[in-house]
């Protein structure tokens, strides 16, 4: 393929003159070769066909004697070159090459040079002839001259101009066919010139080119040459923190500036850090929490990933001890939503099987947020997007309920083609619609993804439409959160037992709590949700001694009369 001499490519396919090996694929690479010796010849016909297809090259030496033939047509899918390829081992020369065309004409050359390729003309005779290029390589606007050294009859170029000597100032191969007095015919060498193209650099991203405040991400220019970035810097890199378009450009090897494609940097916005203020309520009754955006999501712990509630007002489950929330404000943004397909049910049946679903293709990384359905009957069914060889990517089992319904799942499918929305649970009892429904494939959904048809067999692909109207497609979106906070329900109106009327005690306690008062009194013991506890207790002086070893882990209140008072069971 380089003309180095090292053969590059292997193919196999088919019989004849090859042997097939049909478990190998077909492969180029770069042979890096080695020390041995190698000549080629290239043929072409004159009096003969072009391609010289039939004509045989002998070549002698002390290596013996080796015969190509030019073939055509040797098997079904692949054929060998039309080039005469020798491998001389370790022989430094040959004696002499004889061509014997098809035509019946012979062409002797002594002492051909090796490690090389002699491009053979048809004809009586072989002469030599000497060539140069004044340069290979040429920048834009530049010129070389490729010239023949000597005097000759007859002079055709390859690209079509006669005379010693062509400027040339477009890539490509550039030879010469030439004949001297005596009829002699001589090929000079191919050379092969190249202008200058401008190099686009590429930019390597490091990270995201999406992200929140506060965040960066890397672009990375080619090594080893000068970079000039659109911000002003000369580094191979940047770090870029600020939304804009960037780019790079460099220096080629003619001293011309070539620029990279634009990058594209978005930094979303940070929430502002919620403010809430702290409630204070009787035990047995909710917290309410208010704020001023609707997108606080409240947690029950600090590093929760699952929020309790989304929303500007949040109310706690009933507590009946100091209890705290955690709340953050979330600003999810830059990302596009398209709504697409068949947007409701029209005329069809509920369907009993699951073997059927809808095709489609997504143009870039998309999540299918949700879709309607038509139930017939609550039940719960589970849903997923298959690939093209109908492997689940995503699932999702939903509560389903009677009739009209959305589902939102929000299963993200990366860009390809060939996938499929279907319902995994046997005897789904979803509506489809059918024959007599206007049904118009392909749907687009906005830019994003496409439906297709369904997998129904031949024409009924596209007469039927399953399960699943109006999905609505979204880009996937970023959510930046700002600083998570604490917000804390105090629980008060449990006023304290006089130590003069009674004594509690330990607080916190383990095995026993012990109960004195200086009058009579009656105890009603209960836990945080109101539920009455049963305890073993023994009377003692001015008192009683309560066994709590069965107890949960947890606080408690003992209630005498008006008074109540609270202890801890650890």
């Amino acid at each position: 393929v380089n003309r180095d001499g090292s053969l590059d490519l292997y193919a196999s396919y088919g019989n004849g003159y090859n042997s097939p090996d049909n478990g190998n694929d077909d492969i180029l690479w770069v042979n890096e070769g080695n020390d041995n010796h190698w000549v080629v010849f290239d043929l072409q016909g004159i009096s003969s066909n072009l391609d010289a297809v039939g004509a045989k090259v002998i070549i002698a030496g002390d290596f013996g004697t080796q015969i190509r033939e030019v073939r055509s047509g040797e098997s079904y899918g692949i054929t060998n070159t039309f080039v005469c390829h020798f491998g001389l081992g370790s022989a430094t020369g040959i004696d002499n090459a004889t061509i014997k065309w098809p035509s019946g004409e012979e062409t002797i050359m002594d002492n051909p040079a090796i490690d090389t390729y002699h491009s053979v003309l048809e004809a009586p005779c072989m002469t030599t002839v000497s060539s140069q290029a004044s340069a290979l390589l040429l920048c834009p606007g530049e010129s070389a001259t490729v010239e023949i050294l000597g005097t000759f009859d007859s002079i055709e170029w390859s690209n079509g101009e006669a005379g010693n000597a062509i400027e040339v100032s477009e890539s490509g191969n550039y030879s010469a066919v030439v004949y001297d007095e005596n009829g002699c015919v001589a090929v000079t060498e191919i050379y092969s010139i190249t202008v200058q193209e401008p190099e686009i650099p590429e930019i390597t991203v490091l990270g995201d080119l999406s992200f929140c405040e506060g965040g960066s991400v890397d672009l990375v220019g080619p090594a080893d040459v000068d970079c000039f970035w659109s911000t002003g810097a000369e580094t191979q890199s940047i770090n870029v923190t600020a939304s804009g378009a960037y780019n790079l450009s460099v220096e080629d090897v003619c001293g011309n500036l070539t620029s990279s494609e634009v990058i594209t940097v978005s930094v979303n916005p940070v929430p502002e850090t919620p403010e809430i203020l702290d409630v204070s309520i009787e035990p047995g009754n909710v917290a309410v929490f208010n704020g001023e955006s609707e997108t606080l999501h409240w947690y029950a712990e600090e590093n929760d990933s699952d929020p309790l509630h989304v929303g500007s007002t949040f109310e706690s489950p009933v507590i009946n001890e100091n209890t705290s929330f955690w709340v953050e404000d979330v600003l999810t943004s830059n990302f596009d939503s398209a709504n697409g397909g068949e947007l409701e049910p029209n005329v069809g049946q509920y369907h009993g099987n699951s073997v059927r679903w809808l095709r489609f293709d997504a143009h870039e990384d998309v999540i299918i947020h949700s879709f309607k359905v038509r139930a017939n009957g609550s039940a719960n069914r589970e849903f997923g997007v298959i690939d093209e060889n109908g492997n689940a990517i995503a699932t999702a089992s939903v509560d389903v309920p009677d009739g009209d319904s959305e589902v939102i799942v929000d299963f993200f499918v990366p860009e390809g083609v060939g996938y499929g929305l279907r319902c995994f649970t046997d005897d789904p009892q979803l509506w489809r619609d059918g024959i007599g429904t206007d049904l118009s494939y392909p749907y687009d959904i906005g830019e994003l993804a496409t439906i297709t048809s369904s997998t129904a067999s031949g024409d009924n692909a596209f007469n039927y439409y399953y399960f699943f109207y109006d999905w609505n497609v979204q880009t996937p979106a970023i959510s930046c959160a700002s600083d998570r906070v604490e917000v804390l329900a105090t629980v008060v109106g449990i006023p304290e037992i006089s130590d003069k009327k009674l004594r509690v005690y330990p607080n916190p306690t383990q095995d026993y709590l012990f109960v004195e008062s200086l009058e009579d009194f009656t105890f009603v013991i209960t836990d945080l949700t109101g539920k009455h506890v049963n305890v073993i207790s023994t009377p003692m002086v001015n008192g009683v001694k309560m066994d709590i070893r069965d107890f949960a882990p947890g606080m408690y209140i003992l209630s005498s009369g008006s008074m109540r008072a609270q202890f801890m069971v650890e």
